[in-house]
């Protein structure tokens, strides 16, 4: 095989995957591993809700995306693209999440 035809192959068989509820307690420990787990090419990708935690992840080589998991939007562009996805969050309801 040629080079090129490697780089292609490996392409190929790169993956996506995306945590939610990454800042949290099973998600803080995941992420890590993952990163240090991955194959050249694969993006690992966490759904964080401030800038704050976008920084810190991707400082960590992990790709980060601001959103609200209860957002339509913002999951459909944290999700684009994925091959997987590891929802590591609690059932948190509105009035919970909202501070009520």
């Amino acid at each position: 095989m040629v080079l090129g035809e490697l780089r292609e192959r490996d392409a190929e068989m790169a993956e996506t995957i995306l945590v939610t509820g990454a800042t949290g307690k099973v998600g803080e420990r995941l992420v890590p591993r993952l990163l240090s787990w991955r194959e050249p090419g694969d993006e690992i990708r966490v759904l964080v809700r401030t800038v704050q935690a976008a920084a810190r992840f991707e400082a960590a080589g992990a790709r980060a995306v601001v959103g609200d998991l209860t957002e339509e939007a913002d999951r459909k562009r944290a999700l684009g693209g994925c091959d997987h996805r590891r929802e590591r969050c609690g059932d948190v309801s509105r009035a919970e999440r909202d501070g009520g």
